[in-house]
């Protein structure tokens, strides 16, 4: 302790007190329990402590703390955690300063005097109800203009479709080719073949050469050459028509 009497009786001469040499002797004592390896480290230590001493007492700097029941890691209280935020209190602490600044918070206030929420989004399968009872009273609306209608054709004893039907009217070929007329020079040159010839355009029982030749006989004779050429017609007709058929297999096979 002899070394630290006579580096007190030094400092003493530099005007240092009773307090500042007790923190020196406190920086030595906890430097010789120390290993060799921190010495240079410690020594520093003492060197910078001593320089700040300058003879004045040393000014003891006040620590920032806050009362908490725990520390986190942003040194934030979780004193009163469950307790909520009323809008009231940050609108306390906006400052009116302009006319935008008023707006907002008049919007605000209102909107925490209003009780009213959004509405929970209508699930899939009331959507498609909701379509379908509109879908279904659109249509009752327009089957309802059909009722007087449906009623009286139920009430009515017999029902004809359609119920606006046009009459048909068939009218003859001699109407027909009496108001045609021959445009074109192939049309013309047909019509002025089938005028000079003698055979009709139909097909009457008896052509007019037969008729001539039936007027020159008795009547008996004119009965039965008549039923000879109804006879001759009937099988040629009769022929012609399996003739037809005929062709019409071959054409098919």
């Amino acid at each position: 302790m002899e070394p630290e009497k006579g580096l007190s009786s030094d400092l003493f001469t530099f005007g240092m007190d009773e307090e500042d040499l007790f923190q020196v002797e406190h920086v030595l004592t906890a430097s010789e329990d120390e290993n060799d390896s921190d010495d240079e480290r410690k020594h520093q230590k003492l060197l910078e402590a001593i320089s700040s001493l300058g003879g004045r007492k040393k000014k003891k700097l006040a620590e920032r703390t806050e009362a908490s029941l725990q520390v986190s890691e942003f040194t934030v209280s979780s004193e009163g955690a469950n307790e909520k935020i009323e809008l009231s209190e940050l609108l306390g602490t906006i400052q009116p300063s302009s006319s935008s600044l008023k707006s907002v918070k008049n919007q605000l206030t209102i909107l925490e005097k209003t009780d009213k929420t959004l509405d929970l989004p209508v699930s899939k399968q009331q959507s498609e109800q909701i379509q379908r009872s509109l879908a279904y009273e659109k249509t009752s609306k327009e089957v309802t203009k059909w009722n007087h209608t449906v009623q009286q054709n139920r009430k009515a004893e017999q029902l004809k479709f359609p119920l606006n039907e046009e009459p048909l009217t068939v009218k003859p070929m001699e109407e027909i080719i009496a108001g045609w007329k021959a445009r074109t020079p192939l049309e013309q040159e047909i019509f002025n073949l089938l005028h000079k010839n003698k055979q009709p355009l139909t097909s009457p029982v008896l052509t007019a050469t037969e008729q001539a030749s039936l007027r020159a006989m008795s009547l008996e004779e004119a009965k039965e050459r008549r039923a000879e050429l109804q006879k001759a017609r009937v099988l040629q007709s009769y022929y012609e028509a399996r003739a037809k058929r005929a062709k019409k297999i071959k054409s098919k096979k």
